[in-house]
């Protein structure tokens, strides 16, 4: 089963783990981010569709992962 990355509500690509999932998200949201100059979200879903967490991309190129439960990440979702 494949988890799949939206970046910017955009259907970007599908990973086979959690793990490789939160880390193309990480990754593409904070280039993503460092090239238009500002933040950017990534969202990674499980295989049901069911909302497992969130990278969020700053203008300077870091990416932030707010997993499923926790505050930021509920208040986002």
């Amino acid at each position: 089963m494949k988890h799949r990355v939206t970046v910017a509500n955009v259907w970007w690509a599908e990973a086979q783990s959690l793990a490789e999932a939160r880390d193309l998200a990480l990754a593409e949201a904070g280039a993503l981010a460092l090239s238009l100059g500002w933040t950017v979200e990534a969202r990674v879903t499980d295989p049901a569709g069911a909302f497992a967490g969130i990278a969020l991309g700053r203008p300077t190129g870091i990416a932030e992962w707010l997993p499923l439960g926790s505050p930021r990440a509920r208040a986002a979702a």
